[in-house]
C-alpha cells in the first residue's frame, strides 16, 4: 500500500508532531507512506526531525495564490508513486486532497474545532478557513478525530460519521528520569533543586487557562513551590503582569522539545477550557509526571485509565485547585508516576496509533475493490 500524508508544511507544531509520530509508526510496521509538502519551508521547520527518522519528503514547492497548479503537481505525484491513500492535516492541504478525485481514497484527521480555526486572525481569514474545511471535509472519504471527544463532535457538528484515533507519543524519547537525574536537569537549567516543581506547556492564549494555575501557586502559601510555564504567546506580558514579583513563578519562552523540563518536574498541570488531545499531557505522563487536569472530556480520555496517576480540578476555582497542588506537593509521587508511564505505553504509544491508521487505511481500499 502507498500512502501520502500532506501537510502545508512542516512548521514547529503539534499537528506536525503528530505527523511524524504517524509516519515513523507506520513506516515501522511496513507501511510505505512519504511526507508531501505543499509550500516552501519557513526558517524554523521541522523537516529535519523526518530526514533524521529516515522519512521521505516531497516538497511541492507550490505558490500559495495557484492552488489549480498546486492542484496538478499533486495529482501527477499521486499518479507517479501509484499512491492508493492521501492522508491529510491542515486547511489547505484538506482542500488539495478533497479535490482529487475517485482515483485514490482521501482522509483527514481532525485536530481542532472548525469554530476555533485561525483563532487569532481577523472575521473574514477565520470565516473563510472554516468554510474551506467544511467544504473540504464534505469530500473526504473518511474523517478521523484525534480524540474520542474531537469524534463526537465532528458527529454533532456536521452530521456525518467520524471515528477516533487518538494522538501519541514517542515513548522512546520521552521517557522518565531518576532522582539523580532530576538534580542533575534542574542544575542545567537553572532550576530550584529542592523545590517541588510544578510544569505546564502550551501557547499563551486564552484557550490554556494559564491565569487560573498562576493565581492558584500565588495562593499556596508553600515557599518550596515553583511553577514552571513553558512557552510564548499573546498573553505573556499579560500573564507576566499576573505573577508580578512571585519569585516562584517562573515563565520559559518555548523550546523545540520540552522533554527536559518534563523529566526534572514532579507534577504536570494543564488548565485548558478546550482541547483535542493535547500532545503535552501524553509528552508529560510519557516521562512519568502525574498530572493535574481541568474536568474537560479530552482529559477524561486520558486520567480515566487509571485516577491514581493524577486529578482533576474545577476550571475557575483557583482555591481549590491551590489546595490541590498542595496536597500533591505532600505526596510520595513515585507509584502515581508509574501509573502515568503505564496509561501512555498501553494506550497511546506510536505504535497503536499506527496500527489504527493502517487498518483504516486497508479498509478504505478494500472498499474500492
Amino acid at each position: 500500500m502507498n500512502v501520502i500524508y500532506l501537510v502545508t508544511q512542516l512548521n514547529r507544531c503539534g499537528p506536525i508532531n503528530q505527523a511524524l509520530n504517524i509516519v515513523t509508526g507506520l513506516r515501522s510496521i511496513g507501511v510505505n507512506v512519504i511526507i508531501v509538502t505543499l509550500y516552501e519551508e519557513r526558517a524554523k521547520t521541522w523537516m529535519p526531525r523526518f530526514v533524521d527518522k529516515g522519512v521521505e519528503v516531497v516538497q511541492l514547492h507550490s505558490d500559495r495564490w495557484k492552488p489549480f497548479a498546486t492542484f496538478r503537481r499533486l495529482y501527477r505525484l499521486i499518479k507517479e508513486r501509484n499512491v492508493d491513500v492521501v492522508h491529510s492535516s491542515g486547511v489547505m492541504a484538506d482542500l488539495m486532497n478533497a479535490l482529487q478525485g475517485g482515483y485514490v481514497k482521501k482522509l483527514t484527521t481532525i485536530r481542532s474545532h472548525v469554530a476555533d480555526l485561525c483563532e487569532r486572525r481577523g472575521f473574514w481569514v477565520r470565516k473563510s478557513a472554516q468554510w474551506l474545511c467544511r467544504y473540504s471535509f464534505s469530500r473526504m472519504d473518511l474523517l478521523v478525530g484525534c480524540s474520542e471527544t474531537m469524534a463526537f463532535d465532528v458527529r454533532q457538528e456536521l452530521g456525518r460519521s467520524c471515528v477516533a484515533v487518538p494522538n501519541s507519543v514517542d515513548t522512546e524519547s520521552f521517557l522518565p528520569a531518576g532522582r539523580h537525574q532530576k538534580e542533575l536537569l534542574r542544575e542545567e537549567l537553572g532550576l530550584p533543586v529542592n523545590a517541588h516543581l510544578l510544569i505546564s506547556v502550551g501557547s499563551l492564549e486564552h484557550r490554556k487557562n494559564f491565569e487560573q494555575i498562576i493565581n492558584a501557586v500565588k495562593i499556596s502559601e508553600r515557599r518550596d513551590l515553583h511553577l514552571i510555564i513553558l512557552g510564548s504567546g499573546p498573553l505573556k506580558e499579560s500573564l507576566l503582569q499576573l505573577a508580578g514579583n512571585d519569585s516562584r513563578i517562573r515563565l520559559v519562552d518555548h523550546v523545540d522539545s520540552p522533554v527536559l523540563y518534563y523529566q526534572c518536574s514532579d507534577l504536570f498541570i494543564s488548565a485548558s477550557l478546550a482541547e483535542g488531545l493535547p500532545n503535552t499531557v501524553l509528552e508529560a505522563m510519557s516521562c512519568g509526571l502525574p498530572t493535574l487536569l481541568s474536568d474537560i472530556p479530552p482529559h477524561h480520555e486520558l486520567l480515566d485509565y487509571d485516577f491514581q496517576a493524577g486529578e482533576f480540578f474545577s476550571i475557575g476555582e483557583d482555591d481549590k485547585l491551590s489546595l490541590t497542588i498542595n496536597l500533591w506537593c505532600g505526596k510520595d509521587l513515585e507509584e502515581p508516576s508509574k501509573r502515568s508511564r503505564a496509561i501512555i505505553e498501553k494506550h497511546f504509544s506510536r505504535q497503536s496509533m499506527a496500527e489504527k491508521y493502517a487498518g483504516l487505511y486497508d479498509r478504505l481500499v478494500r472498499d474500492v475493490s
